[in-house]
C-alpha cells in the first residue's frame, strides 16, 4: 500500500464550493427522503448524477482507462498509469 501525501491542497473557488454545497444538500435531501419514505424520486437520481459530475470535474476524478464502470481514481494517477 502506498503512503498518502496529505500535504497537497486542492484549491476551490467560492463558486465551486457553492456548487458542491448545493450538491451536498441535494444528496442530503435524497437520503432524508429515503430514510423517511423508503422512496427515491427521479429528481433525486438526477441530482446525485449532477453531484457526481461536479465532483469529478472540480476534484479531477477520472476513470481508469478502459474501465469506466470501476471505481474512479485521482486524475494525476491515471496520467501516470496508476490505479489509486
Amino acid at each position: 500500500m502506498s503512503k498518502l501525501n496529505k500535504s497537497k491542497s486542492v484549491l476551490l473557488s467560492k463558486e465551486d464550493r457553492l456548487t458542491l454545497l448545493q450538491g451536498y444538500n441535494n444528496l442530503k435531501n435524497a437520503m432524508d427522503n429515503l430514510d423517511e419514505c423508503q422512496d427515491l424520486w427521479l429528481s433525486d437520481m438526477r441530482n446525485i448524477r449532477e453531484l457526481m459530475c461536479n465532483l469529478h470535474e472540480k476534484l479531477n476524478f477520472k476513470p481508469i482507462k478502459d474501465a469506466y464502470y470501476s471505481n474512479w481514481v485521482l486524475g494525476e494517477n491515471v496520467e501516470k498509469g496508476g490505479n489509486k
